[in-house]
This record gives structure tokens, sequence and C-alpha cells, in this order.
């Protein structure tokens, strides 16, 4: 079982707190990444490995060097990419390709870029790329969510600033939904992609024609439905409170 509170906390927290929770206990997860639970380091927090939370206990592996300093984000620890070629792939799989059918998409995420990179990304690799996308700077210092290079939500303009926010993006029907936090910022209409392909999911990192992300994730979860506003918002609060994070 997992509860969350009723409503809303908006306000800002002075420092983190351990609460408890389970994403996996949700209908449809289907992939759960946590910082601070299955992220393995060695004594000079070089990551060494990374377990999937979710059921589906899919294969997630470490590219380069990823670090896991403590008390990150108050008492969290977040999962930091440093300099260079440095990401995870999840191996390709059925759990996570949504085909022509609804999703939401869950980081906690900061970032620095001046040029694109990805938050997630799972796509096949010609135009007009269809795939669930988060990209950092693709466009300015926006962060863009899109299913196709067609169909696009953009958040404002310097979302670069370092400041770790909880950004979700989903699929209902045709179409796209973008929040930060609790606020709505976006959505697109028509985006009827097939999302079919083969190839295997990148957090914080890039195909080859790409830039890595500069920054840090708290959390990174999946499932295969759109949730609903109350679960949304029952799950930001949590993470609000968890970080110490203005949602």
């Amino acid at each position: 079982m997992y509860g969350f509170p009723r409503t809303p906390v908006a306000r800002p927290t002075s420092r983190s707190q351990r609460v408890s929770y389970d994403l996996a206990g949700m209908s449809g997860c289907v992939f759960w990444l946590r910082a601070d639970h299955g992220v393995t380091a060695n004594t000079s927090t070089q990551i060494t490995a990374v377990t999937d939370r979710s059921r589906a206990q899919l294969a997630v592996n470490v590219v380069g060097t990823l670090l896991l300093p403590s008390n990150a984000a108050g008492t969290m620890p977040l999962i930091n990419t440093g300099s260079g070629n440095n990401y995870l792939t999840i191996t390709h799989s059925s759990a996570i390709t949504f085909g022509t059918g609804d999703f939401t998409i869950l980081t906690v995420a900061s970032f620095t870029n001046t040029g694109a990179g990805m938050l997630y990304g799972k796509f096949n690799m010609s135009s007009p790329y269809p795939g669930p996308n988060i990209f950092a700077c693709l466009s300015g210092t926006a962060t863009q969510y899109r299913t196709a290079s067609t169909h696009v939500v953009n958040s404002g303009s310097g979302d670069n600033d370092g400041n770790l926010r909880v950004r979700w993006f989903s699929r209902q029907g045709t179409t796209l939904y973008a929040w930060h936090g609790y606020t709505l910022i976006g959505t697109t209409t028509g985006a009827t992609e097939n999302m079919n392909d083969s190839n295997v999911a990148y957090i914080l990192g890039r195909p080859s024609n790409l830039q890595q992300v500069t920054g840090n994730l708290g959390e990174l979860a999946q499932w295969n439905r759109c949730l609903s506003d109350a679960e949304r918002v029952a799950v930001t609060t949590v993470l609000v409170k968890k970080y110490g994070i203005v949602a």
C-alpha cells in the first residue's frame, strides 16, 4: 500500500525529508529509478549499478562516469553527470514501448545545459523521430516534451537554471500534456505517433548526435497510462516534501 496526501503543499520546505511512498505499487508503473534506493556507488561516489525499482525490473546500464553525491538535495542524493559523456540507458523492452497508447513520464531533475540533451528519450531515429522524449535545451533554454518533431510542448525559457523541478509528460488519446510541479505549462493535440521502436532508452544522455545533460536526477518513473490529476498532484506533493523544492 502507499499513501499520498490529499491536497498539494505548494509552499517551499526548508530542507528535504524522508517520506514513504511506492510508485511501483501504482497501476501501470513500468519503470522507476530513484537515486536514494537501488543505486550503488563506490567510495569515490562513482555509480557502479542502478536497479529499476518497478516490478518490470528492466536492465539499466551505466555509460561513462556518473556520480552519486550524498546530501545533494538536502538529505537526498542525486545522480550527477559530472562532465563528459556520461548517462544511463535502459535496454529495449516492450514495457516502455508505448505504441499509440497513453503514457506518463515523471522526472525530478535539474540541468544547466547550453546545448541539446535528453532527460529521457526512446525513439525511432528517422524523421519525424516518433517516441517519447524530454529534451533539455533542444530549443533555446527551454525543456521540450514531444512524441515526434511535429508534436511538441515547450516550457518557458530559462529552464536550464540548475533548479531541481518535478516535471510530468503525458499522452491521453492524441493530446500531449506537460506540467512543472502542479502547473500545466502546455498541451498540443493530434499526437497520433506510433512509438513502436526497438531502440534503447536514454536517461540524462544522448545518442551520438546530442550533447549530454549537465545536471542531476532524483527520480524517473513511467506508466503505461495517463495518470489522473489526483494521482499526479498526490505524487508531486510527496516529491516536493522529499526534495525540499518548490512546485
